[in-house]
């Protein structure tokens, strides 16, 4: 049995991929995009039951290079029924990793406690955090299309981007950000159709 949650870096904030109380062993495939214009992608993996990485234990990381000249492609992650987790990605060996054992979990476990319901509220931030990131990269990408001056929306966006990524943002915050730039974005595309005629 997994003893705590295992997960990666998002952030700053812990994305669980393999929840506590798992029983092993239990394999978790994990899609990643290509790394396009990305000199290198490092992946650090944590196990506790906080929401921050910065609170949890650091397993290990494991770093690709674009040199690899990898696409769109998938991490195998195991953990086996002695703790030992591994990943491999084209059946190539990329790390391994020993989690922790009961007795080491338990101490966690209690120290992790008193932040439970602190520890909440960061998570739900955090969902709201990386949805509002989903709509800028995807407006940033339809932007890609349009050919008029686009220069005040995309700095827009940018400083959108950078305020999502400050560790201190609270959920009002990003929900009030995003209505702000959800309604210049409707905006500026409602006048791209009105002189063009049809979206690009």
């Amino acid at each position: 049995m997994l003893h705590l949650d295992v997960g990666i870096d998002i952030g700053g904030s812990m994305q669980i991929i393999m929840n506590k109380g798992q029983k092993l062993p239990y394999e978790y495939e994990m899609k990643l995009s290509p790394m396009n214009e990305q000199k290198e992608l490092e992946i650090s993996f944590y196990e506790g039951q906080r929401a921050l990485v910065k609170h949890n234990q650091l397993l290990g990381k494991i770093i690709l290079t674009n040199d690899e000249n990898i696409g769109l492609f998938e991490l195998h992650i195991k953990i086996d029924k002695d703790l030992l987790m591994t990943i491999i990605i084209e059946n190539n060996l990329l790390g391994t990793f020993k989690c922790a054992n009961e007795s080491v979990a338990f101490f966690i476990l209690k120290e992790s406690e008193p932040f439970i319901e602190s520890d909440k509220l960061i998570k739900e931030c955090e969902v709201d955090r990386q949805k509002f990131k989903e709509y800028i990269y995807q407006t940033l990408h339809t932007l890609n299309n349009i050919n008029d001056d686009k220069t005040q929306i995309l700095n827009l966006l940018y400083k959108a981007e950078d305020a999502a990524y400050a560790e201190d943002v609270t959920i009002d915050e990003i929900q009030l950000m995003q209505t702000h730039i959800e309604e210049y974005v409707n905006s500026f595309m409602k006048s791209v159709i009105s002189r063009k005629g049809c979206l690009l």
